[in-house]
């Protein structure tokens, strides 16, 4: 990826991590289980964009546009930077499903419960921030892309 767009991205979900963190440490488990729940279908539903989008490219093979991007490289790049993509998504869903589905018994004895799931919902909001600011860089160059198609 473009290195701006990640430096930019990783002070974007930092921020916006940081802003959560005053926040959710306030917020008890019948608070914190439905907003990680909203976030997981969210990013299951980009992450459906994604791969929609590679399969787009995948049925448009023989289109001329498809192959000199190949012969320029620039197709394998984009393909990569979607596969980034749906990657971040990936890792903002496993890490609210951990936050729905980790029991009380398996908290960690130097944390309390709310602590450890404050803890893994505001990682997730980091996640989750990077992973939107990823997907909608790759979803600009996306379109601009089949705009030619």
């Amino acid at each position: 990826m473009k290195q701006i767009v990640i430096v930019v991205g990783v002070a974007f979900a930092s921020g916006i991590a940081y802003l959560s963190w005053q926040v959710v440490p306030g917020f008890g488990r019948d608070v914190i289980q439905p907003i990680a729940s909203t976030m997981a279908s969210v990013a299951g539903v980009l992450f459906g964009f994604v791969l929609a989008s590679l399969t787009i490219l995948a049925s448009a093979s023989g289109n001329k546009l498809v192959e000199n991007t190949k012969k320029t490289k620039y197709f394998e790049k984009l393909v990569h930077r979607l596969h980034v993509s749906m990657g971040l998504l990936i890792l903002v869903c496993l890490n609210f499903l951990a936050v729905l589905f980790v029991p009380e018994s398996v908290m960690a004895p130097f944390m309390t419960e709310t602590k450890l799931l404050s803890l893994v919902l505001v990682s997730g909001v980091f996640f989750f921030s990077m992973a939107l600011f990823v997907f909608l860089a790759v979803w600009h160059e996306f379109s601009q892309f089949t705009k030619n198609m």
